[in-house]
């Protein structure tokens, strides 16, 4: 009863200030009073959950969450608004963000009876999927977690993809009972348009020389320089197909190159044709370069192909001037109207041979001898023989020292066996032509005459 009085008397005297203007409160005997902390007290509760308050970012940034960068705020509910954070959100920063089921211990209130199981204990990953190792029961087929048994659950396919499995293109799917529905599945189709599976290209066609994908889609349409020989290129830079220059009639193999068209360009191929020397890839050789016309010029103008008709190897080539020993030589050779050096003749046909020679008697070492000069025809490759009756040594021209430059003509009778035959010189120092020579050697080759 005291108390009220005193109550109404102090709240009188409050009322009534014009009247009672000393009366006031007197708090020297209360104490302060705290206030319970809550979402907007700008002070960060981090034991009530609370992330932030205003401002206060708690020197959290979007890069210390795990994303690329962009801009952090607090939401209303003093927790991080993250939405201005750029790059995708990452596993581990206790949000659930698209294709997470859960993230750290944050399980987006699901468990195991949520999941379909009878109990336990649910967990999250470190993919941030959930872990149902810890729950009880049998994991029923469309809790959209793939579980022991089974394929795939609902859209859940484990990342398998129609081509991950070997089957093509196409869309995998899940059925009822959580097994892969493999009829949209198809083998991928080059031309048909779609880059599909191990394809690289595909224009929708299968034409390898037009369009920009080759006929198995597996690169770009054949173009000159991409270094295959296909569609109507003759060759590639590095690739001539195994031609040389001689395919082009050529004697020398060496030269033969590829246009930025890819065709073959000869301009670097040559011949040595000519030269008197049977060069790699030429068949013949005969000094010249003139066509053959199988009269008395039988090879032909790149030496790769003659006219030579006997049997055997091209006969050589036969020098202008014989030095096989060198204080004898003989010019203007001339055999059955073939000043060339070749010529043919009917078996046993008489022949003209004409000719020049020049005799060194000095040189010769023995100045005062008697000198004999030989000719006749000596057998080449089979069949020729040099049994044969006209074969041999045949005419001699007597006292060459009394005449050392001369003329000689005269008359033989081809061998009666066809074949080749080459028109020779001996020499001898005797009192008189007596024949006895041995056979010359090939280096005493004035002509050569081919006997049908």
């Amino acid at each position: 009863m005291i108390r009220n009085l005193f109550l109404s008397r102090l709240a009188a005297c409050c009322l009534l200030p014009w009247f009672t203007a000393g009366c006031v409160f007197d708090t020297a005997g209360l104490s302060p009073v705290t206030p319970d902390p809550f979402c907007g007290d700008g002070v960060i509760q981090a034991i009530d959950g609370e992330d932030c308050e205003g401002p206060d970012l708690n020197d959290f940034t979007c890069q210390t969450r795990g994303y690329y960068g962009g801009t952090l705020a607090c939401r209303a509910d003093c927790t991080f608004d993250v939405s201005a954070c750029e790059g995708p959100p990452p596993c581990g920063n206790g949000e659930i963000n698209p294709e997470e089921d859960c993230d750290g211990d944050n399980l987006n209130q699901t468990t195991c009876l949520a999941l379909g199981y009878d109990g336990g204990t649910l967990v999250c990953d470190t993919d941030c999927t959930f872990d149902v190792s810890s729950c009880e029961g049998t994991p029923p087929c469309g809790n959209g977690v793939i579980d022991q048994g089974e394929d795939c659950d609902g859209d859940e396919l484990g990342n398998e993809t129609c081509e991950s499995l070997g089957l093509g293109v196409g869309d995998l799917a899940c059925n009822v009972m959580c097994a892969y529905d493999l009829g949209g599945c198809y083998a991928p189709v080059c031309g048909d348009g779609s880059v599909d599976g191990d394809e690289v290209c595909d224009d929708d066609g299968t034409d390898e020389c037009s369009g920009t994908c080759n006929a198995d889609c597996t690169g770009p349409a054949n173009a000159c320089g991409d270094g295959i020989v296909r569609c109507d290129e003759e060759c590639e830079t590095l690739d001539l197909q195994g031609s040389d220059c001689t395919a082009f009639g050529y004697a020398d193999p060496a030269g033969l190159a590829c246009s930025g068209l890819c065709a073959f360009d000869t301009s670097g191929c040559h011949s040595d044709c000519g030269n008197g020397v049977l060069d790699p890839g030429e068949t013949c050789e005969d000094g010249n370069t003139n066509a053959a016309n199988a009269t008395d010029d039988f090879c032909g103008p790149l030496c790769t192909t003659n006219t030579w008709a006997c049997a055997g190897a091209w006969p050589g080539y036969l020098p202008p001037s014989n030095t096989d020993e060198t204080w004898v030589t003989f010019t203007n050779t001339s055999l059955a109207g073939s000043t060339t050096g070749y010529a043919t003749g009917a078996a046993g046909s008489p022949v003209n041979i004409s000719g020049s020679y020049a005799y060194n008697t000095v040189a010769s070492g023995c100045p005062g001898c008697i000198v004999q000069l030989y000719w006749g025809f000596f057998a080449g490759d089979p069949p020729a023989s040099d049994a044969d009756a006209n074969a041999g040594f045949k005419f001699c021209q007597d006292d060459v020292n009394a005449t050392p430059n001369d003329t000689y003509n005269f008359t033989l009778n081809l061998p009666t066996q066809p074949g080749t035959y080459y028109l020779r010189w001996g020499r001898s120092w005797e009192y008189s032509c007596n024949y006895n020579l041995g056979a010359p050697d090939a280096g005493r080759s004035l002509a050569v005459i081919c006997v049908y």
